[in-house]
């Protein structure tokens, strides 16, 4: 049921709107500091909700102090290193872009955003990395700034599937056409937590 709705949600996409781009606006420091708590808090929730075996068996308050701001270069795979680290890089950079800051900013807070999930969340049960630290932003910010321009290629089609495409592709376009958006922590016991998105429509 829940594929069924997703799948509904992302053909129905964009028909309320005859041209899709991006808008680059000024921002607040008030605004800068919520979105950079969104993405924190994002990092925090993905952290928790699949690496609870590696929190169980390293992590520690101790470890936390003793890694704070003691950055390595780390041993994980290249696969992880490369791929994993620029897609979810890619990710924070098309967010950042969806909330109307420019590409430059965008890359900037990305860089911030990776340097503070290393600083004060990875580091619980590892020394901080330094590529990871790097890879994410700079590498994410390269597969983001193509994502960007192949969604906004695909989401000005006349084809539903090839804009649901566009969609799948670059998932924050959503909040591009949105006056309004919030993410609201849903929390049910332990191992059952996630976020909600809500989108309120022009």
């Amino acid at each position: 049921m829940r594929l069924l709705l997703i799948t509904f949600l992302l053909l129905s996409s964009n028909s309320y709107s005859s041209y899709f781009d991006y808008t680059d606006r000024d921002h607040t420091k008030g605004e800068v500091v919520l979105d950079q708590s969104i993405v924190f808090a994002g990092h925090l929730s993905g952290y928790l909700l699949t690496q609870g075996d590696t929190i169980d068996k390293n992590g520690s308050w101790k470890k936390y102090n003793e890694h704070f701001l003691d950055f390595k270069f780390d041993n994980d795979n290249t696969n992880w290193n490369y791929f994993g680290h620029t897609y979810t890089g890619s990710q924070v950079y098309l967010f950042y872009r969806a909330r109307g800051y420019t590409r430059s900013k965008s890359f900037a807070l990305s860089f911030l955003s990776s340097l503070w999930f290393e600083a004060f969340i990875e580091n619980y049960t590892e020394q901080p990395s330094i590529q990871d630290t790097f890879n994410t932003p700079v590498y994410g910010t390269a597969l983001g700034f193509i994502s960007e321009k192949v969604s906004v290629y695909l989401l000005n089609s006349d084809s539903v599937y090839v804009r649901a495409l566009g969609r799948i592709i670059n998932p924050f376009s959503f909040m591009v056409e949105q006056k309004n958006v919030a993410f609201v922590p849903v929390y049910r016991d332990p191992t059952n937590y996630s976020f909600m998105v809500s989108f309120n429509y022009d």
